[in-house]
């Protein structure tokens, strides 16, 4: 367990308590149909766990290490091919929660030493050709739990303005060389508790669930984009409060979290903690906002990222990945041939997925609404009645975390050779032959 930011002593007590790993958990455990793949599997010790991790721009992963017994780590690195190379290493301070990349550049952050209890932030260039450079040190206005961002070069995070104050969020605009365009940050946030992490969905709504939770039942609170605009405009009377803002909770005994993440759905992933219990990788449903568990870890689970329809999280032994719904042709074609009186199958497959899987397939229609078909079932089955033109079909594959449409299906009937055609070139091949045989049998006759 490396050391997080919490606003009281007796919750820091209690994260030293907690365990970042057991001996026999390697990976995170799937359910509900889920799918758990490893990205990069990390050669887990008693000193050195993985904590933290982000792409840069160009597809190569980064990521932070530190020491799983609570002693003073932190490692960042930055693997080219399959080669780490390491751009920062400490002995003297603990890991900190996150690294992420913005822009250019990458921010990561310390969890303070033996004497300094905020945490310091700093940044690189992720082509690892500069060195790191400070980018927050103590004392500051914010001594900040983890980045976010939302659009490039805005950097969000939660934290808290001094030494052992609830969480806050705050803002601030980076300009092109990774620094702050303008200090101090913008305090636009008051959200109690520990601070703990924050994302956003394709329409700019804010999710935000503390990292700990003094009173139990940690809950999720969540703030529109014109919130959040106006918060950012006028900080000072408009500054965001957990007030009227609850969207859901998280289910008992999980009072924390480490890892927040929104899919191009609207859906919502929250990586939940407690003592004594696995971590627990949950969705929340755009639609009802229960929560459905993704899969566990008998140690902790660390930060969470959306990307390529997938959801990669991290833990101590690793990077793993949680593919989500796609859908594929099941057939080797899009386009089916056949002719009246055969049965054209139509098939689709699925890859990745939470939850149960339903399909519902469609005839494309240019004049009215497409026509509902079939059964719950992956392949459709078509009895080719008569001849028609080309016909064009879909499926519409659910599961908990949305519908994905696959691509068209084309149906083709073959023509049918009239009969009274196939007698005409019958009787034309045989007039052929006789005349053949009749002029051969002059040319004889000549010949004598």
């Amino acid at each position: 367990m490396v050391l997080r930011f919490f606003s009281s002593l007796s919750a820091l007590l209690l994260l030293l308590l907690s365990p970042v790993f057991s001996a026999g958990a390697q990976s995170p455990v799937p359910y509900n149909q889920a799918t758990v793949e490893t990205l990069y599997p990390f050669p887990l010790t008693m000193d050195a766990a993985l904590i933290s991790f982000d792409w840069d721009a160009t597809g190569a992963l980064h990521y932070t290490v530190g020491d799983p017994n609570w002693g003073t780590k932190l490692e960042v690195y930055k693997l080219n091919g399959s080669v780490p190379q390491q751009i920062f290493a400490s002995s003297s301070v603990w890991a900190g929660s996150r690294l992420t990349r913005l822009g250019a550049y990458m921010f990561f952050n310390d969890g303070g030493d033996f004497v300094r209890s905020d945490f310091n932030y700093y940044g690189y260039s992720a082509s690892g050709s500069e060195p790191v450079f400070p980018l927050l040190e103590a004392p500051f206005e914010a001594s900040l739990w983890g980045l976010e961002t939302r659009n490039e070069g805005e950097f969000f995070a939660s934290g808290s303005a001094t030494t052992w104050r609830p969480g806050a969020l705050f803002y601030g605009q980076m300009d092109g060389a990774g620094a702050f365009s303008a200090r101090p940050l913008v305090q636009f946030g008051e959200v109690g508790n520990s601070p703990g992490p924050l994302c956003f969905d394709a329409q700019g709504t804010l999710y935000y669930v503390p990292g700990y939770a003094f009173a139990g039942g940690a809950s999720i609170f969540r703030w529109t984009a014109e919130e959040v605009a106006d918060a950012l405009a006028d900080p000072v009377t408009k500054s965001l409060a957990p007030d009227n803002h609850l969207w859901n909770t998280l289910p008992a005994p999980y009072d924390g979290a480490t890892g927040m993440a929104c899919d191009s759905n609207g859906n919502v992933y929250v990586t939940a903690t407690a003592w004594g219990s696995p971590s627990q990788f949950l969705l929340f449903n755009a639609s009802d906002a229960s929560p459905i568990l993704v899969a566990d870890y008998a140690g902790r689970l660390e930060t969470l990222r959306y990307r390529d329809n997938s959801l990669a999280v991290s833990c101590a032994s690793g990077i793993f990945s949680i593919p989500l719904l796609r859908v594929e042709s099941g057939t080797p074609s899009q386009v089916i041939t056949g002719k009246v009186g055969e049965t054209a199958v139509l098939s689709v497959q699925t890859r990745g997925g939470i939850g149960e899987r339903h399909y519902q397939w469609f005839e494309r229609s240019q004049n009215k609404a497409d026509i509902v078909l079939g059964d719950d079932l992956s392949f459709l089955a078509l009895p080719i009645e008569e001849e028609s033109g080309d016909r064009a079909f879909y499926c519409q594959v659910s599961d908990a975390t949305g519908t994905v449409t696959s691509e068209l299906f084309t149906l083709v009937v073959e023509k049918s050779v009239p009969a009274y055609t196939v007698y005409g070139l019958a009787v034309a091949v045989l007039l052929i032959l006789a005349a053949g045989w009749i002029l051969l049998q002059r040319q004889l006759l000549c010949g004598r």
